[in-house]
């Protein structure tokens, strides 16, 4: 029988120590066997936006995790063509796994889910484990995983504290030539170093 696992999806573009740290807190909370880390090939919602390669953005994630028990990296969106949506990333890891995963998300992604690819569908076939980011004050995350509940969903919130350090910010400070040393794992961190990345 295989043990529960969870996908962390994202553009990882970079993989920060918050990342990490909300992997970590969902390893432990909900008993997983595996957090499988899985950056994005080509995300829809990332439109007209300049995004690092994708190739470039999986190498700083296999730095990222390496060593670290229970996380695993899966390039199984790097190398689709199309865009890769949930409910269909979904559909395959239930086969390739043959369980359920779960899919951790951020607060902000909880909120946009209306946007997201078949949200109705997606929202009774997927099983969330939410963490607190990038929300502002005040947001109720307990009542808006009991409102998509009530629909049918599965949406637990992970407890956690709140992490707010994104990954956009990190790309200004490294643009900027400020010191994100204490925020980026030290490999990930050379690696960005070494190939003068998001300093243009």
């Amino acid at each position: 029988m295989p043990g529960k696992i969870a996908i962390f999806g994202g553009t990882f573009n970079p993989i920060h120590n918050g990342h990490l740290e909300i992997s970590k807190a969902a390893l432990e909370e909900y008993d997983l066997s595996e957090v499988i880390f899985m950056p994005n090939g080509n995300p829809p919602h990332k439109k007209g936006v300049p995004i690092l390669d994708a190739r470039l953005r999986l190498k700083m994630v296999e730095l990222a995790i390496d060593g670290i028990d229970g996380f695993s990296v899966s390039d199984y969106e790097v190398n689709r063509k199309e865009p890769s949506y949930t409910v269909d990333t979904n559909r395959a890891m239930k086969k390739i796994y043959g369980c359920q995963p779960f899919f951790i998300i951020g607060a902000d992604s909880l909120y946009n889910l209306n946007s997201w690819k078949t949200p109705e569908i997606l929202i009774k076939e997927c099983r969330f484990i939410v963490a607190d980011r990038n929300c502002d004050d005040g947001d109720d995350i307990a009542k808006e995983c009991d409102r998509l509940n009530a629909l049918g969903g599965d949406f637990s919130r992970l407890t956690m504290e709140k992490y707010d350090v994104t990954s956009t910010q990190l790309r200004n400070s490294i643009k900027n030539g400020i010191d994100c040393n204490h925020l980026i794992p030290h490999k990930v961190m050379d690696f960005i170093i070494s190939n003068k990345l998001y300093t243009s």
